[in-house]
């Protein structure tokens, strides 16, 4: 695909530096700057539970799958063998996390919705790496008006009082109580997570009716970050996490762009925070504090 400089920039920051509902960008100018990529900041995810309630985290599933899944929707000859898998999490234009099962072959990525449970493949989606127009690296934020920040912190401390106050009692009762009249617990949780959205579709407007359908699927955006398991203390093995790892998916991404001589790759790679438009998405807030788009033991259930 030739695509000129020029014409992708004007394009690419009425996409992100505003937002998806609005088509006029606040301020353009951070989506060009970049020349140097923006510090992530160190994300807050403590994983306590058992890694096993996670169904791809059992031993062969997430390959098997993977195997299902290439020769299901690949045509090998003609976009080439997978290079990589990954199991990432992919957060929708509604700030939904889902689980999804990603492989990577020279020429297209394909992005796989995956029933670990039934072992089944539900539905999928193929991107040629030629029709690629931005990817978008930096930190996962919201705008400054969104009050998810301010309820993610509410609801982090009020969870860790709960806890601390009827799991894990304590002989100190004046330390523990000044811990909980700390303002500290109650600070704003920003996602604090590094992140990679891809932006494709030819330049062509987002429709007013996908932007604000949470079921639609044709989004010419998607947004990856780390899958919950590779900040599991539990999972020690190295070949494991780099499945669950955005960093090696960013570089093996990038470098399989690269090889395949996309013309002005390198200014289609911009660092710039991604905007997470979510301003008073409870939905969002239940959804993602249980990990309803991932497939896990929920007590008597699975789902």
């Amino acid at each position: 695909m030739s695509v000129h400089t020029g014409l992708i920039l004007p394009s690419i920051s009425s996409m992100i530096s505003e937002t998806l509902w609005s088509t006029k960008p606040k301020d353009p100018s951070p989506v060009l700057e970049k020349q140097a990529p923006i510090q992530t900041l160190p994300p807050r995810i403590n994983i306590e539970q058992d890694a096993n309630n996670f169904f791809t985290y059992r031993d062969g599933v997430a390959e098997k799958a993977a195997i299902e899944c290439a020769a299901e929707f690949l045509d090998i000859e003609n976009e080439g063998p997978v290079i990589e898998s990954f199991l990432l999490t992919q957060i929708n234009h509604w700030d939904t996390d889902k689980e999804r099962l990603i492989l990577l072959t020279p020429r297209v990525l394909l992005v796989v919705k995956y029933d670990f449970i039934a072992l089944k493949r539900l539905s999928y989606k193929k991107l040629p790496l030629e029709d690629i127009e931005a990817i978008i690296i930096g930190d996962l934020t919201y705008p400054n008006g969104s009050l998810i920040p301010k309820i993610n912190g509410w609801a982090d401390g009020i969870s860790s009082l709960w806890e601390n106050c009827f799991t894990k009692p304590s002989s100190n009762d004046n330390q523990q109580s000044q811990s909980f009249s700390s303002p500290t617990s109650m600070f704003c949780r920003d996602r604090n997570m590094k992140g990679i959205r891809i932006l494709f579709g030819k330049g062509k407007p987002i429709k007013l009716s996908s932007k604000w359908n949470p079921f639609t699927e044709d989004l010419p955006i998607w947004t990856f970050t780390y899958h919950p398991l590779y900040f599991h203390k539990g999972c020690t093995d190295e070949s494991l996490r780099k499945t669950y790892d955005l960093d090696y998916f960013v570089e093996t991404f990038c470098k399989t762009c690269m090889e395949m001589g996309i013309k002005n790759y390198e200014s289609r790679i911009l660092h710039s925070h991604i905007l997470l438009q979510n301003y008073v998405g409870f939905g969002a807030i239940i959804h993602n504090r249980h990990d309803l788009g991932f497939f896990k033991v929920r007590g008597k259930f699975s789902f």
